[in-house]
């Protein structure tokens, strides 16, 4: 195997050479990486784009670094490459906009990855600290005037590392399709919901309460007020109610930090990334939860055949690796990791569509190989 500066040499040759051949060169990975870039100089903002942090020097430099090391790591440049092919953008800013909306996208699902360790990294860390005391709260969510964002913001440079570090790392798996674990329910999170309220101060509680019965955000006053009921709350609540809830409150507040407006009403899905060509439909692709309860992991490589229209017409497993062959149930009879895992994959590549692929103007059925990976954190 290629060590890998030699497989990036390889990668960086075959697409310079493969731009060579063309009058019209299309939107590369390098036009990316220098826009990136570009607007993490100049856009106050971008640290919010590229991980939901505040406009702060400190957080600039800690994003610049991620980025670059993003663009140098290998299963990025395959996945990236391999999904800028299959768009159809003109220009470099066309281009730019589409992975930006991709980055997101993949990061965010790449959140559902987080272990307990990180969870519980990021939640000790400034990063999340910050915004909990309640003048810097308030000055943060109205934007007052005169306000110095990096007088209030101090992010250490050891959690900074750390922070981007475990984003890389969901990031990439969410990119090369990790299945992500199964998120708590809901009716785990409002059990739990329920004990934590138990504990709160009958004052504070019936704070909370008024302002859960609220359709619409308050004053940010009592916003911020009541978060930080929420979250001391949240910090105290022992055993496994606690993690439950403190992974929900965590994951859904890094959502909305990196979500922006204008990404929101994105349909496309990091499932398939590898190959760039797949929106999901209705059903989403779980963790079995026999699987789960297990603790059965591995990976998969599908193939599927796609017609004219781009729909699945068959999808096959051609190849299995798990860590154990079945799971027992609660009756004593077993069932295997084919059964578990197989009809889900089958039926959510069957609810979605692919990209159309087209010779001389006209769409041809292909054929797409696709890894999964299935892993509990």
């Amino acid at each position: 195997m290629p060590l890998p500066h030699v497989r990036r040499l390889f990668i960086a040759a075959s697409l310079a050479l493969a731009a060579h051949g063309h009058a019209a060169v299309a939107p590369g990975l390098a036009d990316i990486r220098a826009l990136a870039l570009e607007r993490l100089d100049t856009e106050p903002g971008y640290t919010t784009v590229v991980g939901g942090l505040e406009a702060v020097p400190d957080a600039r430099q800690a994003a610049r670094e991620y980025l670059l090391g993003l663009f140098q790591d290998d299963a990025f440049v395959q996945a990236t490459t391999a999904w800028l092919r299959s768009q159809r953008t003109a220009s470099r800013d066309e281009a730019y906009g589409a992975w930006v909306r991709h980055y997101r996208e993949t990061l965010v699902a790449g959140l559902a990855l987080l272990s307990d360790d990180e969870l519980a990294f990021i939640w000790r860390s400034a990063v999340f600290r910050t915004a909990l005391d309640q003048d810097t709260c308030v000055k943060l969510s109205t934007g007052a005037a005169g306000t110095d964002v990096a007088a209030l913001v101090k992010y250490p440079a050891s959690e900074l590392r750390e922070y981007f570090r475990i984003l890389r790392r969901v990031y990439l798996a969410a990119l090369t399709n990790e299945v992500p674990r199964p998120m708590p329910q809901e009716q785990e999170l409002a059990s739990a919901s329920l004990r934590l309220l138990t504990q709160v101060p009958e004052a504070d509680r019936e704070r909370l309460l008024r302002r859960w019965s609220q359709s619409s955000p308050g004053p940010a006053e009592e916003e911020c007020a009541t978060t930080r009921i929420y979250v001391s709350a949240l910090n105290a609540a022992p055993g496994e109610a606690g993690r439950l809830l403190r992974r929900d409150h965590l994951v859904h507040g890094m959502r909305a930090a990196i979500e922006a407006p204008e990404a929101a009403g994105s349909t496309r899905s990091v499932r398939g990334a590898a190959t760039g060509e797949f929106e999901p439909g209705a059903v989403a692709l779980e963790y079995p939860p026999e699987a789960a309860r297990a603790g059965i992991e591995g990976s998969m490589r599908i193939r599927v055949w796609v017609d004219e229209r781009g729909r699945a017409t068959r999808v096959r497993t051609i190849e299995r690796r798990f860590n154990k062959p079945a799971a027992t149930l609660a009756d004593g009879s077993q069932v295997g990791v084919e059964e578990m895992f197989d009809p889900i994959v089958t039926v959510f590549y069957k609810a979605g569509r692919f990209m159309q692929r087209f010779k001389d103007g006209k769409p041809q059925p292909y054929v797409v190989e696709i890894p999964l990976s299935w892993k509990l954190e």
